[in-house]
């Protein structure tokens, strides 16, 4: 009912609020559903009900419990045809929250007589009842235990029947053979094996589908046949103890059985991919890939290739190679912008491929049999050739836009990592491949200067240096970047190893814009290529303090044959007899200053070049022997730029002389410049930076002034040394926003990413600003001093100790933020020890009983077990609190946190 008096609707609120609150208000709801004639009315009876019964649980008799039930019960039975369904949806929850909240007081006689309402016992329906999380889990355990194998019988006989009704009884047979369950309460994995993956009801559900493919393409999309392969595709991921471990290869008959099925999907990949070209629907095949991947996630490399092996010629990796080859062939021939069918197949088989070749448990990492080797180089080399080809033809494209932002483009970045993954299981092939490619082209080059082939070479070049980068050496994000181990392994003579080939052909790419008359021929992109391989080369190959097993490496195909670990040091020698300070380091670090130093200049107008050399050659700081000498090199760095500025600021001239063109640019590239050294700040090379801001804030603001009009330049002059500004404005916008997101806009995939990316970011930082109060503290230092302390007095990590505390125990989050958290955690906690004490002691004393004070103490106890703290927080300290810190939560974030 709509009221427009204000005064009459916040009275008839305050009523209603009233009534909720009302003790004992059962009999008066049931009068209202029995006799209103107003849908509202009754929707809030109920849900009164709801409430009074909860808020009033241990005041209500058993028997009145069990009269409300049955009332709730039977007022549902008797109007099952009424078209107010939200009312019978919520008298049903009625009931459901009733049981749930007694579940484990009842008999197991009284619980069998009430299983009507399911999603109650899930936590993501749970209604609230001011009980711990830890009551809900242990009465959806309870009912997993006693009664969801019935549950499951129960609905597979359902869909048994409607299934054969909708082919028209095509399956009746093999019905009668799997109907019967002898199903009885209590775990028992033997019958969920029985329920889910016997021979029969697998062999059923496969022939269904066999009948619904049978029918023709037109019912491929139909949501029957979508679910029906769903299902497929699901049963392709059980795992666990639903299979006997007795060494019958139970699990592998399973998924030869699903396989033999899956096969006729995506095999023969020529024929299937050109039908789909032709018109057919992609969807079946596409499932195809997903069940593929679905598989690959439980087997080893060798098992995954056996499964086909049993009833044909060839194994799973070559079809999975013909079948990601073809894809590639066809992804190629782009008719729109649009992402494609082609897109998601090659994004899902190279998920497969990186599952294979890099497992979640690196533990288990085995080497690829020989047949996956091959299957694997045959990958490289058909992504190779037809991005190559593709390069080629979009040379001569007039806007490059979207080459530019695929360039930055993270799904781009996934698929070549995956591609390097590949790669890297037979370097010896694919390094020689990338390095007579580069050769070749640069040759060609050079023998066309001027015309069209220039321009597709270097398109093509482009996309080399790019792949090469990623086949080298990994990004080294939060960790250590080393040599891929499948690299290391190669064994060859420095002049002869292929890592050391490749990387010489690219040196000497870098090193042809020293040459003048060549210099014009390299494009501002090409050369932004060229520093971003060597700003990820330089890490991990350049004069290493040590080499060993990369994150990301892939058993190589000697590994496959046993490699000894005089083989592995032949590799590092040969790449320390040209890269490291004893070798050829010096010479190669020589040429590629001396390329960044020409890129400065040559090629100013590009101001994304300019921040990145600028910023490259202060980072490569990092290398130098200590502090003195870091804040020294950055210091003869950047002072020219400095004093250049402060010579234009002071001339007498520079109210005409500014505004003319050439000296526009030249202030604007330095700016840059200053801006890229400014972002590449490292602690060490701190001191340098601040000093020569310092003698850059007056010719700034002389700058601010003349340069008023040019927003550009203004902007530059503002930013580039006040990063506190972009801080503020960044805070002020998340102080906006953050209270705006709910849980529905969290549903769209792209703002949860960045809801749960901007929370990681925050995590990272605060972890780096712990770290760093950390260390200083060990050293005797003050660390953040006075800088950590609010006008009000209070500590800023004491207060964000607290904050993380609290979001970890007591909010919601993504098991994904847990590692993060982690890192943040642990040194805020050795910073401040006497305020993590006073919370563990406020949360022990939250409870009254020894037993859950124990608890609570014991969980925390957990978080330090097995952790040496040193001066610094080494990875291996950081690996064992990320996994302490999981075990903490699980004992502890269902007993606290109420719902």
């Amino acid at each position: 009912m709509q009221v427009s008096d204000p005064g009459i609707r916040s009275s008839a609120e305050a009523t209603l609020l009233a009534f909720r609150k009302s003790p004992h208000p059962f009999y008066a709801c049931q009068y209202i559903l029995e006799n209103s004639q107003v849908a509202t009315a009754k929707f809030l009876a109920a849900a009164t009900i709801q409430e009074a019964a909860i808020r009033e649980w241990t005041l209500i008799s058993p028997e009145e419990k069990s009269r409300l039930r049955s009332y709730c019960l039977q007022y549902v039975m008797a109007r099952v045809e009424t078209s107010e369904g939200y009312i019978l949806s919520k008298i049903l929850s009625v009931v459901a929250a009733l049981l749930k909240r007694g579940w484990l007081e009842y008999t197991q006689a009284e619980k069998a007589s009430f299983l009507e309402e399911v999603s109650e016992f899930s936590l993501s329906t749970a209604s609230p009842m001011g009980l711990p999380a830890e009551f809900h889990d242990k009465c959806r355990a309870s009912l997993e235990a006693g009664y969801l194998q019935k549950f499951y019988a129960w609905a597979f006989d359902a869909s048994v029947m409607v299934a054969s009704k909708a082919l028209e009884g095509q399956g009746e047979n093999q019905e009668s053979a799997i109907s019967s369950h002898d199903v009885c309460n209590g775990y028992d994995v033997q019958l969920w094996h029985d329920l889910l993956v016997s021979p029969a009801k697998v062999t059923w559900i496969l022939n269904f589908y066999e009948h619904i493919h049978q029918k023709g393409n037109a019912w491929l999309d139909l949501p029957l046949s979508v679910v029906v392969r769903q299902l497929i595709v699901l049963m392709c991921s059980l795992n666990g103890s639903i299979f006997p471990t007795d060494g019958a290869g139970t699990q592998e008959q399973h998924l030869q059985r699903l396989l033999n099925c899956i096969i006729s999907w995506i095999d023969p990949p020529e024929y299937v991919i050109s039908a789909v070209l032709a018109g057919t629907s992609e969807s079946e095949m596409l499932d195809g890939c997903r069940a593929l991947l679905a598989i690959a996630t439980l087997c080893s490399p060798s098992s995954f290739d056996q499964l086909l092996l049993s009833f044909r010629q060839t194994g799973t990796l070559s079809l999975l190679s013909s079948l990601t080859c073809g894809i590639i062939k066809a992804s190629c021939v782009r008719e729109s912008e649009e992402p494609s069918w082609t897109y998601e197949a090659l994004e899902v088989l190279l998920e497969t491929w990186t599952v294979i070749l890099q497992p979640a448990d690196l533990s288990q990492k085995v080497p690829l049999p020989p047949s996956g080797i091959e299957a694997a180089s045959a990958v490289f080399q058909t992504f190779v050739e037809f991005e190559m080809k593709l390069s080629e033809s979009s040379a001569l494209d007039e806007d490059d836009a979207d080459d530019m932002a695929a360039f930055s483009d993270e799904a781009r970045e996934d698929r070549l990592s995956a591609v390097a993954l590949i790669a890297r299981t037979v370097p010896s092939v694919s390094l020689s491949l990338l390095t007579m490619l580069v050769s070749k082209c640069f040759s060609e080059i050079r023998q066309s200067l001027g015309s069209e082939t220039t321009t597709r070479c270097l398109e093509q070049l482009h996309w080399l240096t790019i792949l090469s980068g990623h086949v080298l050496a990994d990004p080294g994000e939060g960790e250590t970047p080393t040599v891929p181990e499948s690299i290391l392994a190669v064994s060859a003579e420095p002049a002869t190893h292929p890592a050391v080939s490749l990387s010489f052909a690219l040196i000497d790419v870098a090193q042809q814009s020293l040459d003048a008359t060549f210099r014009t021929t390299l494009s501002p992109r090409m050369m932004e290529a060229i520093v971003w391989f060597f700003g990820r080369w330089v890490e991990t190959y350049l004069m290493p303090d040590h080499a060993g097993r990369g994150p990301s490496s892939t058993p190589s195909g000697h590994e496959g044959q046993g490699v000894s670990v005089g083989v592995l040091f032949d590799g590092r020698n040969a790449l320390n007899a040209a890269f490291g300070k004893d070798g050829g380091g010096p010479a190669v670090l020589e040429i590629l200053v001396r390329v960044a130093l020409t890129s400065l200049t040559a090629w100013r107008g590009e101001q994304v070049l300019q921040r990145a050399l600028s910023g490259c050659l202060c980072r490569s700081a990092q290398g130098l022997a200590n502090a003195d000498a870091a804040n020294h090199y950055v210091k003869d760095l950047l002072m020219p730029m400095a004093a250049s500025l402060a010579e234009f600021s002071g001339r007498k001239d520079l109210a005409t002389f500014s505004q003319q063109p050439n000296v526009i640019h030249q202030v604007s590239c330095v700016l840059e410049r200053l801006r890229g050294a400014a972002r590449e700040t490292i602690p060490r090379t701190q001191k340098a930076i601040f000093e020569v801001g310092v003698s850059i804030m007056k010719p700034l603001l002389v700058f601010m002034e003349i340069y008023k009009n040019q927003v550009a330049l203004l902007t530059s002059c503002c930013f580039s040394f006040i990063p506190n500004v972009f801080a503020q404005v960044v805070y002020l916008g998340l102080n906006i926003i953050t209270p705006l997101i709910s849980a529905d806009l969290l549903k769209y995939p792209k703002l949860c990413r960045q809801d749960v990316e901007v929370v990681n970011m925050t995590l990272s930082a605060l972890g780096a600003l712990g770290v760093f109060q950390y260390q200083a503290l060990c050293k005797g230092d003050d660390g953040l001093g006075a800088q950590s302390r609010t006008s009000g007095g209070d500590d800023v990590l004491s207060h964000f100790l607290k904050l993380l505390m609290h979001f970890l125990l007591f909010e919601d989050y993504s098991n994904d933020l847990v590692e993060p958290a982690a890192d943040a955690l642990l040194p805020l906690i050795l910073c401040n020890t006497a305020l993590f004490e006073k919370l563990k002691q406020e949360l022990v004393q939250r409870h009254q009983d020894v037993e859950s004070q124990e608890r609570v103490s014991t969980a925390f106890h957990s978080l330090s077990r097995g952790i040496e703290i040193a001066s610094t927080i080494d990875r291996s300290i950081r690996r064992k609190f990320r996994s302490n810190l999981f075990v903490f939560l699980n004992d502890l974030r269902g007993f606290l946190r109420t719902r």
